[in-house]
């Protein structure tokens, strides 16, 4: 009965230990029962626990002993105790130590004031130890020296590699991790259909809705500006375009399976016939990653871009010009009327329509991250937003008066109520 107490004992402070590290190693990404060194460890508490818990209750025994042997009285405990038990046989014999009645037989002639010295062999629990360590050491000596067994270096890239294994199959169930290397041409009609409305909606101001290009380029031919291909249109989608050339970078706004989607639509668009198509731009894009020869509809396009370049910034100085003398806000009913066209063609799909925010701010509040007023949003227009972060420059393909119009119609957002899901304000409060 007592050794099942014991071991009782043993076990539920042993199952607590055990819960207590699966939760702490669990909170870290550790499996207890998969880790050998956690193993090892609780392997080397089980016997602590286990050796205390004997400990314990022989010293209790004992005491016991002595307290009937005093009071000439037997205890049920005691009488119970006098048997030796399987544990107290093995601990006698792990221990190997002699009774005090027998310390006679190895006691030595040192005599220290009155203190004797015995000489005790060592515990045979103490050499087994070491012949165990010693034979542990051949087994390693051979595996890692002899036959060379891989080192820890040799374990990590190995642990790295599957790790690497498991997260691209986690990945490929789970659409929001996909990323430029793990991405996939979708095909399935609803991601077809899910990633148009997604273009739709955030694209068409750009590329028109049959892709045909209009700010941004021509998304039916063979060309592409940063690569075509399902990664590199992910890719451009994630990151934006070319900076202060190209459109902005769509992660924060769109989940990696949405930009996944809409990369699917827009090739879905190669090949397709567009009503007013856009000059080719960039290179021909094949699959291998091969680039083709240049054709002279291509050399004739690179030099047109160059040519619209020139002449966009010999137009920078009348914009700015213009932006100078504009001083206050156009208010004609001509020329609002003229500036919401162009807002609602190019601007509504980042601002949205009523000018509640989408990807670019919120226009119906008090506060502006460039400054507010018609000069302010004139140059925004004119030159674009934030470098990486906002809106393209519009002075290539807006004229100054143009600017002029959907600027001042901006302004007239100020103080409106957006309809559900309007943007937070951004910025800084703008006084003139």
């Amino acid at each position: 009965m007592k050794n099942f107490s014991i071991l009782a004992k043993t076990l539920g402070i042993f199952a607590l230990v055990v819960l207590s590290a699966q939760t702490l190693f669990e909170y870290k990404g550790l499996t207890v029962l998969k880790n050998p060194m956690i193993l090892g460890l609780l392997a080397l508490i089980l016997i602590f626990l286990f050796l205390r818990n004997s400990i314990s209750a022989n010293i209790k025994s004992e005491l016991l002993k002595k307290v009937d042997s005093a009071s000439g009285l037997t205890s049920e405990s005691t009488a119970v105790s006098q048997k030796p038990s399987w544990l107290q046989t093995t601990y006698k014999k792990l221990v190997a130590s002699k009774p005090i009645e027998e310390e006679h037989e190895i006691i030595l002639d040192h005599n220290y004031d009155g203190i004797r010295e015995l000489d005790n062999d060592l515990p045979p629990w103490w050499k087994y130890s070491f012949y165990i360590s010693i034979i542990f050491a051949f087994i390693y000596l051979f595996k890692y020296h002899v036959f060379n067994g891989d080192n820890q270096y040799v374990e990590l890239k190995k642990e790295y590699e599957t790790a690497n294994l498991a997260i691209a199959a986690y990945k490929k169930t789970a659409k929001n991790l996909i990323d430029f290397e793990s991405v996939k041409l979708l095909t399935d009609q609803s991601d077809i259909n899910a990633g148009k409305e997604i273009f739709q909606l955030n694209c068409v101001a750009c590329h028109k809705a049959d892709g045909g290009g209009g700010i941004g380029p021509n998304l039916t031919d063979k060309y592409w500006i940063l690569g075509g291909g399902i990664k590199n249109v992910f890719h451009t989608i994630t990151e934006g375009g070319r900076d202060g050339k190209g459109m902005v970078a769509w992660k924060s706004s769109l989940q990696p399976s949405q930009i996944a989607q809409v990369a699917s639509y827009v090739l879905s668009l190669q090949g397709t016939t567009p009503a007013a198509p856009k000059a080719p731009q960039g290179d021909i894009w094949s699959e291998d990653g091969a680039e083709a020869p240049k054709t002279t509809t291509q050399a004739t396009t690179e030099t047109s871009t160059e040519e619209a370049e020139a002449i966009t910034e010999k137009e920078e100085n009348t914009t700015d010009a213009v932006v100078t003398n504009t001083v206050k806000a156009l208010t004609s009913k001509e020329d609002l009327a003229a500036g919401e066209k162009i807002y609602k063609t190019n601007c509504a799909a980042c601002h949205r329509a009523d000018g509640g925010g989408l990807v670019g701010p919120n226009f119906t509040d008090k506060n502006w991250i460039l400054g507010g007023g018609i000069e302010n949003v004139m140059k925004t227009i004119a030159n674009g937003g934030r470098k990486g972060k906002g809106m393209i420059p519009w002075k290539g393909s807006l004229k100054p008066a143009q600017i002029a119009q959907v600027a001042s119609y901006v302004l007239k957002f100020q103080g409106t109520t957006p309809g559900a899901g309007a943007k937070a304000p951004e910025g800084d409060i703008w006084k003139e």
